[in-house]
């Protein structure tokens, strides 16, 4: 619903205050051949250019001004009344991914969070696990909210938290050893396996 699968001809808005995560990430999108990157640093702009042209994809920073925060986006583009923009894939990147940002995330629309600063085959990962056809956009009070990912965010909150993410967390300075784990702790988040069995857990 909405996003194009090949990457080649896929469209990517790039949202990020940093002009370093702007500029690195850009550089990773290039390498995976997309089809064309609009970076910006400023939300306003980014929502702007957005409506005007919608786009397959949508990466933004959780660290937004707080003017214009993350959440408060996602949850504007989630609304029924900009179909189509409303189903497009949004991944969130971010240095801080607690428990309750994640949740509040997902809760808001997101299709996938991603940890900083990682790499291309964690970003690549995440981008065609949000690309998949397997999702489902469900609206609950006028906004569109992936169904499988809140459901394993509801399934969490049934049984007992994993382990704090903040324990996990060195700052923004993290070796990617550090944010593997931080990074594999999402996906536990984010699994809709309540027994604690071996099924394979979904990208975060």
């Amino acid at each position: 619903m909405g996003a194009q699968k090949g990457k080649h001809g896929l469209e990517v808005i790039l949202l990020d205050a940093s002009k370093f995560y702007l500029s690195l990430t850009r550089s990773m999108l290039l390498h995976m051949s997309v089809g064309r990157i609009r970076a910006y640093e400023d939300p306003v702009t980014a929502l702007r250019g957005l409506l005007l042209e919608p786009s397959g994809l949508i990466i933004v920073d959780a660290q937004l001004p707080m003017t214009f925060s993350c959440l408060r986006l996602i949850r504007g583009l989630r609304h029924a009344s900009l179909a189509p923009l409303c189903f497009v894939p949004i991944i969130v990147t971010t240095a801080w991914p607690t428990e309750q940002f994640i949740d509040n995330a997902i809760r808001n629309g997101a299709h996938a969070i991603v940890a900083k600063p990682f790499s291309p085959r964690s970003l690549k990962q995440r981008i065609d696990w949000a690309l998949g056809d397997h999702h489902r956009l469900v609206i609950n009070r006028g906004y569109y909210v992936v169904e499988d990912s809140i459901k394993s965010v509801e399934e969490r909150a049934k049984r007992a938290s994993p382990p704090a993410l903040a324990a996990l967390l060195r700052g923004s300075d993290q070796p990617f050893s550090d944010v593997t784990a931080v990074q594999s702790m999402i996906d536990m988040i984010l699994s809709s396996d309540a027994d604690g069995d071996d099924k394979t857990r979904r990208a975060a």
